[in-house]
This record gives C-alpha cells, structure tokens and sequence, in this order.
C-alpha cells in the first residue's frame, strides 16, 4: 500500500503590483497539482503583503516551525520566489526542511535532484533575487525624482502637514499649533516630562491617537521640514536582521535636502535654538548617567515655576566636597527655587515608599480605593447619559411634531425660530452624549501580589527598581520650603480619570531623615 505524501502549501503576495487575489490563484494551482499526483494537503500558510527578501514572514516562521515537528513531506510553492528571493536565506531554510525530512516543490519549475535542475533552481534563485534588488533601485530613482521636486514620497507626511493635489506639503494648521507649542515650550526650558503633560491637559495626540512621549518629541524636534528645509533619504538602511535605527543617518552626500522646499511651521532662528540646547542635553545627560544614579530623574519638578529639575553633579567649597542635587535649570534667572540633595530626597522618597505603600496590605487597599472610585464615577456618567438622551428625546419629539406643522403649510417667523432653536439645543446635547465614556472599566493593570513580587526581587540602583518605583509616582514638587509628593495607582482611559494622592512634607524632614534610614546608603 503506498503511503500518501503529506503536503504543505505555501502561498505569499507582497505589496508590490499584486493583489490578495493573487493568493487564491496560487493555492487553486497547488491544489490542481497535488490532485493530480495523488497528495494529501495537511496544512496551508499563507502570508499577505510580505516581501519575499526577508524572512520575517509570520506564516513562513510558523512553517518553518511545524516542519521540526514532522508534520508534512513536502511543501509546494507556486513558483520558488514565493519561497524566497534571497539565496542565502533560500539556502538555509531548504537546508533546514531537508534536515527535517521535507522536499521543497514548485509548481510551475519542475526540478527533480538531478545535477541538471540543481543548476536550474540556482539560476532562478539568482533570477529573482536580481529582479528583487533591480524593482528597489527603480523605485528608489523614482523616490528621488519626486524628493527633488519636494514632492510627499509616501507614508504619512509628518504632523502638521497635509498633502496638496501636487503632493507638495502644506501647513494643517489645526496641527501646526501643536507642534509651535512643543518647540516653543522646549525652547522656553521646559524639559520633556512638562512638555508631555501639557500636550495631554490641553487633549493634544498623535497622528495615531496616542499620548505623546520622548520618541514622538525627539522625532519632532529634530524634522529639518518644521524649519522649512525638504529631507529625503537620512535615515541609515536597515542592518542585516532588517531592523532600522531611527537616530541614526546616512551620509550627507546621499541625503537629499532642499532648503525651502516645504512651508516652515517652526521660525529658523527658534529651530536652531532647540537643536543647539538639544545637543547640550545629550552632552549632559551622558555625562550624568555615567557618574550617578538619581532615582527620582524626570519625576522632579520645580514647585515655584514648573519646570523639570534635572541631576547636578559638582565640587563645592573650594572643591572640598562634592555635592549632587536635584537643581531647577532657571533657579538663579527665574524661580529662585533652591535645589536640593538629590540622595536626602531618593533616600526619604525610597523610605516612605518601603513604608507606606510597598506592603501587601497597602496596594490591596489603594487597589479597592481605586475601583470604588471608578464605580462611583460610573454611576455617575450613567445618571448623566440617561438625562441628556432623555432631553433629547424630548427635543426629537417636539422637532417632529413642529415639522408637521410646516408639512401643512404653517410656517411662521415663530415656528421657524422654534425650530433653529430646538435644532441648535439638538446638536448642544448630541455632543454632551457623545463626550461621556460609554464604559468605565474598574480593571487596574496591576495586582497587589504581582508588585510585591517585584519589589522584592528589584535592586536598589538597578534600572528595574527605578522604572517600578517611577510607576507609581506621577510628580515630586519641591518649592523652597516643602516636598509635595504624588502617587498615582493607574489611569483609566475610557474616562481619562487618574486616581491621584498628595503627601506633603517639609525640607526640613527629609533632611533629619537622611542617615541612618537611607536605604542603599
């Protein structure tokens, strides 16, 4: 009896000149052919708008996976460059299902292992492989034919942009508002963690929606269009596993860069303000990291003008000794603020968090504080949305019934300022329905035994003790004389609500606390 050879299918289109109709004309040809020589079809993979010059395909890993677990013969291809147009990759894949007792077939190449189809299916490879590379040097003369004449070369065009018919930019100015605030706020001193918060008070996103964070200003800041210069090309190609680094840029003389070549939304003048205060703080900052650790960094905040209070690290008293606080950048030309020693306040802010908030009774309590106060919101949008859809029942009511009036030919100077006063109070409660959360869930991203868990396995000094303790702690203000310190258990976005507690302490206390309790000390 003669045992059915198991089949595998493999199909893929990608993203250039083909369609996912492509995909069920490949698998009605596989199909065809595995009747035809009597195979037994045990699974199909299928990867859509995937390139065949990587192998970070989902469904061609996931083959690639099963076939150590003998699960099929042989895996039939429509043609080999939807196995692979890379030969080295094309290689040790064929290599690996040859290991594993696998046949890679192709229905329109008919190869067998003779030394004549070896030389074959070697030429195809190579073939595809060429048209691969060949189709991107096309695409990139195109790509750079429209970046010379400033022209969108695909993707979303940066915030603050729309296109014009030509593809040229053009400011959106219901989002160029956003991004004169970040620069300006930037160049004011402001430093990131002020910028994001009040990008979020004033309900400012992203293109996709989200809050904005250190990436999305970094990118902004550093976009030469926003200073009316037109870029192309800066960013370094991908490195040999396909990723890409953003920060890091191809040399000039492949750049294409047009001075003019699209509206600035930034002034020059303010532009080069912040790329030049922006290279200082990387100076700054790398200096700084390397000599100490400050647990609290980016939670600092200066309770007299608002600004960040970043590590500062130097000699005092004739360098005698050496001093390291937590300084506010315009303490001497604006606030005034006195700076403070940035190990009495990680070690008295470490302490009372030991104390009064990592123990398994305390996250259990501020948890249930959280989701009762949830519930109680809840309730209360609820009690609102009913009210509003009532009213505006009522309204629909009274607008259908004064629209048969006019059906009967009784419109007046009266009845028509009825109707554009029903129809305006329509819209004002139309709108008060939709900006209240349809849901808010009382779910916490966190338990309490998960954070005892981590607390205790964290180090003191370690990256993964600061990011556990920050996570908790929304600000540390300090004014002259006192320490306001915020704690926050978690946000809930459907209702943008923030459970919030404010401890308040003196200088003084943290001062005749640092010693003996400093952990780490």
């Amino acid at each position: 009896m003669t045992t059915l050879k198991r089949v595998a299918l493999y199909a893929r289109f990608s993203s250039d000149n083909q369609r996912a109709e492509s995909i069920d004309a490949q698998i009605r040809a596989m199909k065809k052919y595995c009747q035809e020589n009597h195979y037994l079809i045990v699974e199909t993979y299928v990867d859509e708008a995937k390139s065949a010059t990587s192998d970070k395909r989902p469904a061609f890993q996931q083959m690639i996976k099963d076939s150590d677990k003998k699960l099929f013969d042989v895996l039939l291809v429509h043609k080999l460059d939807r196995f692979s147009r890379n030969r080295y990759d094309s290689a040790m894949y064929k290599n690996r299902l040859k290991r594993n007792g696998v046949t890679v077939f192709s229905v329109l190449e008919k190869l067998n292992d003779s030394p004549e189809s070896v030389i074959m299916e070697s030429l195809l490879e190579g073939m595809n492989e060429y048209y691969s590379k060949n189709l991107s040097r096309e695409v990139m003369k195109g790509l750079n034919e429209n970046a010379l004449k400033c022209k969108h070369t695909g993707g979303k065009p940066p915030l603050g942009y729309s296109l014009a018919p030509d593809k040229t930019l053009v400011i959106n100015e219901n989002e160029a508002v956003i991004v004169r605030m970040i620069f300006d706020l930037y160049d004011k001193g402001f430093q990131y963690t002020y910028i994001m918060k009040k990008l979020e008070q004033e309900g400012y996103r992203t293109r996709n929606g989200n809050i904005f964070n250190k990436n999305s200003l970094y990118t902004i800041m550093h976009n030469e269009k926003y200073n009316g210069v037109y870029v192309y090309n800066r960013l370094a190609s991908k490195d040999s596993s396909g990723k890409r680094n953003g920060h890091k840029y191809k040399d000039s003389s492949e750049i294409v860069r047009v001075e003019g070549g699209c509206p600035a939304i930034v002034p020059k003048e303010m532009f080069q303000r912040v790329q030049k205060r922006l290279s200082m703080n990387l100076h700054r900052v790398e200096c700084r990291v390397t000599k100490e650790y400050y647990l609290l960094s980016s939670k600092v905040v200066c309770g007299v003008c608002g600004r960040h209070m970043s590590g500062s690290s130097r000699r005092s008293g004739n360098k005698k000794y050496y001093l390291s606080t937590y300084r506010c950048a315009q303490l001497r030309t604006v606030c005034g603020n006195r700076e403070i020693n940035h190990l009495y306040l990680d070690g008295f802010i470490d302490s009372y968090m030991k104390e009064h908030f990592f123990t398994l009774e305390n996250l259990k309590k501020i948890k249930a504080d959280y989701a009762e106060t949830l519930k109680s919101m809840s309730g209360n949008e609820a009690e609102k949305l009913e009210q509003f859809q009532h009213d505006l029942d009522s309204v629909n009511e009274k607008l259908k019934n004064l629209m048969q009036l006019v059906e009967k030919g009784l419109l007046n100077e009266v009845l028509y300022q009825q109707i554009e006063s029903l129809n305006t109070e329509k819209i004002r409660l139309e709108a008060c329905i939709h900006e209240i959360p349809k849901k808010v869930s009382d779910a916490i991203e966190w338990t309490p035994e998960e954070v005892m868990e981590e607390y205790k396995n964290a180090v003191y000094g370690s990256e993964e003790y600061r990011l556990l303790l920050q996570r908790f702690i929304s600000e540390i203000r300090v004014s002259k004389f006192d320490v306001k310190l915020i704690l926050k258990a978690g946000e809930n976005y459907d209702s943008g609500l923030s459970l919030e507690m404010e401890v308040d302490f003196t200088r003084k206390m943290i001062y005749e606390h640092y010693g003996s309790h400093v952990r780490g000390a």
